[in-house]
């Protein structure tokens, strides 16, 4: 934790780096100087290429889980809890009872940032702040003046994220951040109430 590792799978392959909050990394001094005035407990930055062409509405970012969730808090706790992650992730598709839970979205429509770079213009990922710039994508985004907030409404819709496609040659950097889970305790803050979920996991 804390520092980047090289990653491939059939699709992609780069590096990733992951931080969390009040947990044992091997860089603690960078992971303090990210966390320092900010609400967030989790980063997660992935950067590299694609192996083939893929359609943006294809390629998908979130939970699955092979068994069924154990001990579920009351009912309105799971729809307000759903409610705020449909907000922070629009077009995501959740299914939470069920022999194999599963919430999945637009990768493109949840990261909170994303560049799309030619090789040796990337952003350096160990750094505190990624700048948005998507305009290798063409289309609305080609000004590289769409908001992130924007990017994420347009893209959260597969009928308008299948017109994009990411390439094999561009470096591509999504980072993800939040201030949900709680990796220390594994629980989720929805701000109105705290839910463990270390045993609905088990």
């Amino acid at each position: 934790l804390g520092k980047p590792f090289k990653f491939r799978s059939d699709l992609f392959e780069g590096t990733c780096l992951i931080r969390l909050r009040d947990v044992p990394t091997d860089d603690p001094i960078s992971d303090a100087e990210y966390f320092l005035g900010r609400r967030r407990k989790f980063q997660a930055i992935v950067q590299g290429k694609f192996k083939e062409p893929l359609r943006v509405s294809d390629v998908l970012t979130g939970h699955e889980f092979s068994r069924p969730l154990k001990g579920l808090s009351p009912m309105w706790v799971v729809s307000a809890g759903c409610n705020l992650i449909k907000r922070l992730s629009p077009g995501v598709k959740i299914t939470i009872h069920g022999n194999q839970p599963k919430a999945l979205a637009i990768l493109a429509g949840t990261a909170q940032l994303i560049s799309a770079d030619m090789p040796g213009n990337e952003p350096d990922i160990t750094c505190n702040q990624i700048d948005e710039d998507i305009s290798l994508f063409g289309g609305i985004f080609k000004s590289g003046n769409v908001s992130t907030a924007r990017r994420k409404r347009h893209m959260a819709s597969p009928s308008r994220a299948e017109k994009y496609a990411y390439d094999t040659e561009s470096i591509y950097t999504f980072d993800f951040y939040q201030n949900i889970l709680n990796t220390a305790d594994y629980s989720l803050d929805l701000g109105f109430t705290k839910i463990g979920i270390g045993k609905i996991l088990e």
